[in-house]
């Protein structure tokens, strides 16, 4: 049913070369998508490795409370990411969730950066808003490219991944070693407001096309069976 919605002909034989060169093929939203992981990641990742110091500088935590703070995010995390999985897997929409998950954690980073409330509440809301990007984020490669290229397209976006968070944990280590946390804080809003573009990009490029990504499941299902009954009648005439 995927090979039928991706307008892939399997008429023929059904064995697929995986080619490196295939890579050219990929849409643009998964390049976005891309995009977006690194953006996001990006703030995330470098945020928890220099939490401590963060903590320790603008709430004047000791370092055993600023690991434990840190560490509410991953703790949160276990639990309300197969609740999410769960959601999306009932409503579809993973667009709009992204799009959500990105703006409730652009609202976290503001308020641990320049509020000066509980953290304990951007922490606790930061992790339950990853968890949702994540459960709706990844999934979206997997209804833009084709079954026997999904390997290589998981692969490279984790390449590329963990490229951008090498050059961007490099770069808000000397932030924060030459201007201080703060900054190093608005360098990390600055990558969410990236991911955020991107998923309004995403969701451009599949509303120009077909919109499936962004479908509900309902709707989703019902395009996928019109799409195979096409490709049946196309068959029947050959």
């Amino acid at each position: 049913r995927r090979s039928t919605v991706l307008g892939i002909n399997t008429s023929g034989d059904t064995t697929k070369e995986v080619r490196i060169r295939d890579i050219k093929s990929f849409p643009k939203s998964f390049w976005f998508v891309t995009l977006a992981c690194v953006a996001y990641y990006g703030a995330l990742f470098p945020f928890v490795s220099l939490a401590q110091g963060f903590f320790m500088t603008k709430f004047g935590y000791t370092s055993q409370q600023a690991n434990s703070i840190t560490g509410l995010i991953y703790l949160l995390s276990c639990p309300a990411a197969p609740l999410f999985g769960k959601v999306i897997d009932c409503t579809g929409r993973n667009i709009t969730w992204v799009f959500l998950g990105v703006l409730a954690s652009i609202g976290c980073f503001s308020l641990l950066n320049f509020s000066e409330a509980n953290p304990y509440i951007g922490i606790c809301s930061l992790g339950v808003a990853c968890s949702l990007l994540a459960s709706a984020l990844w999934p979206i490669v997997a209804l833009l490219v084709p079954d026997h290229q999904l390997g290589t397209a998981y692969g490279l976006m984790q390449a590329i991944q963990n490229l951008g968070i090498a050059f961007i944990n490099m770069a808000a280590g000397y932030i924060v070693d030459s201007y201080g946390y703060f900054w190093q804080m608005n360098f990390f809003l600055f990558w969410l407001v990236i991911c955020l573009l991107c998923s309004v990009c995403i969701w451009i490029t599949d509303y120009i096309n077909t919109g499936y990504v962004n479908m509900d499941i309902a709707s989703r299902n019902a395009y996928e069976i019109k799409q195979a009954e096409s490709e049946d009648e196309e068959r029947r005439m050959q």
